[in-house]
């Protein structure tokens, strides 16, 4: 790949971020993001406990600043919901980058 080749393709990436025709392309993306969510997917299920166990290790420095100035009944919803929407979003990207 010569340097011609690496200034078309940058010229390229403009020119498709400034026809806007990417709006079009993130509404295909979203709306394939959630077919076949029924397989399972063990990709998916790594990633997920990984930016689970990530989350865990990383919770004095991510939650306890937030969940500190909250209720006791309020932060354990709060903190679930960030654990089960960590593991919820890593599933998803799991299975999209590593089952396609």
């Amino acid at each position: 790949m010569g340097l011609e080749d690496i200034w078309d393709s940058i010229v390229e990436g403009f020119e498709y971020i400034f026809s806007f025709e990417w709006l079009g392309d993130i509404r295909d993306f979203f709306g394939s993001m959630f077919e076949n969510m029924g397989e399972f997917s063990a990709g998916g299920l790594i990633v997920g406990i990984l930016a689970f166990g990530l989350v865990y290790i990383l919770r004095k420095q991510m939650l306890n600043p937030f969940l500190s100035h909250m209720g006791s009944i309020e932060a354990i919803i709060w903190g679930g919901l960030t654990y089960l929407t960590t593991f919820i979003g890593g599933y998803i990207i799991g299975k999209k980058i590593i089952e396609s």
